[in-house]
């Protein structure tokens, strides 16, 4: 699954030029992404979203994944602007007991946030923030990440922080 918004209103990195390439070419990323549920004999499913704060759809494609739970065993989320070249299937490739992502070692603020974060609960860190521009899981992990809940109880205890769904997933991650 994947979401496309074309009103983010407050997205640094997203200037009018990159807004008319992914109008231009929607159909086409949509078409990639389709080809590749298609090798994966998943279903695919275009979100759209009303929010216009980027922050929050980054959130939105996290808690989506409860949402789908309830209909699928494993789930394959993947940012629009991918573009899946391979024709293995990631359902085959990986284990999906845990949340499967790349992490990164930057930006640095986001590690750092994390570790100060887990430092604060007694829980020594690494260096490395869960990138989430595609992510798979199964239906058990996801009840055992238990996002939308935990993610209530971040922001309260964490409010000095700034709110950011990577580091709130590496948190998790590490802390769970």
């Amino acid at each position: 699954y994947s979401i496309y918004t074309d009103s983010l209103s407050d997205y640094m990195y997203l200037d009018d030029f990159k807004r008319s390439q992914f109008k231009k070419y929607k159909n086409v990323l949509i078409e990639y992404q389709k080809k590749y549920a298609r090798v994966c004999k998943a279903d695919y499913e275009l979100f759209s979203t009303k929010s216009k704060n980027y922050n929050d759809v980054q959130f939105e494609k996290i808690f989506l994944l409860e949402k789908l739970s309830r209909s699928y065993d494993e789930m394959l989320y993947i940012d629009f602007d991918v573009v899946p070249v391979t024709t293995k299937s990631f359902f085959k490739t990986f284990d999906l007991n845990n949340i499967c992502l790349h992490c990164t070692l930057k930006p640095k603020w986001k590690v750092e946030q994390k570790k100060l974060m887990l430092a604060q609960d007694g829980i020594a860190s690494n260096n490395k923030i869960a990138n989430t521009g595609v992510f798979g899981i199964n239906r058990k992990a996801v009840n055992t990440l238990n996002f939308s809940k935990r993610i209530r109880n971040i922001k309260k205890q964490y409010s000095d922080y700034k709110s950011n769904n990577e580091v709130y997933m590496s948190y998790l991650l590490e802390k769970y």
